[in-house]
């Protein structure tokens, strides 16, 4: 019982996020809609992280992933290594580049591109980070999104559509772990 009505309150949470970016913002909702499929279709950790590296893939980006903080979440056997992030390692990175902001927007050292990616993922000229979940000093998780291009992501773009990704990955998220 209780996980169908915390499903309904998710739908219903769902529902009122997209009639409200439908209404305000019809080109960030129809790009959105698709995914928001797929993502409520899925309930594998896995499988969300491949359906967002692919969506991301279609906006000629290098992908996708979801790194979630290993003191925020019991650590799972289905859930690879390469998606755990130890918050000790971030928190430079948090400090220096996304403060109390949600999002960064643009380069990274090559140490902080060596903790939130794989060898395989490389090079990457830009990212977009986005916090997920928790408070602006704890968040639970980030969404990355990365670029070859160095100029593909930088701090004075509008991140009107990331916001809107977020509300839609967050009310997902535990569903998924």
């Amino acid at each position: 019982r209780y996980e169908s009505t915390s499903l309904i309150t998710r739908l219903f949470q769902v529902s009122l996020i997209i009639h409200q970016l439908a209404h305000q913002e019809a080109d960030i909702f129809f790009a959105l809609l698709p995914l928001q499929k797929k993502l409520f279709q899925t309930e594998d950790f896995i499988a969300i992280n491949e359906k967002l590296d692919d969506w991301a893939k279609g906006y000629e980006l290098e992908g996708a992933k979801i790194l979630l903080f290993t003191d925020s979440w019991q650590k799972k056997d289905t859930i690879p290594e390469q998606h755990w992030l130890d918050r000790k390692a971030f928190e430079l990175i948090r400090l220096e580049r996304m403060g109390l902001r949600q999002f960064y927007l643009g380069d990274l050292s090559n140490k902080e591109k060596a903790l939130m990616f794989l060898p395989e993922e490389l090079p990457i000229g830009s990212v977009a980070i986005c916090r997920l979940g928790g408070t602006p000093q704890k968040p639970t998780a980030l969404l990355l999104f990365k670029s070859r291009d160095t100029d593909r992501f930088h701090n004075d773009q509008d991140t009107t559509f990331l916001r809107h990704l977020v509300d839609i990955v967050e009310l997902h998220l535990g569903r998924w772990i």
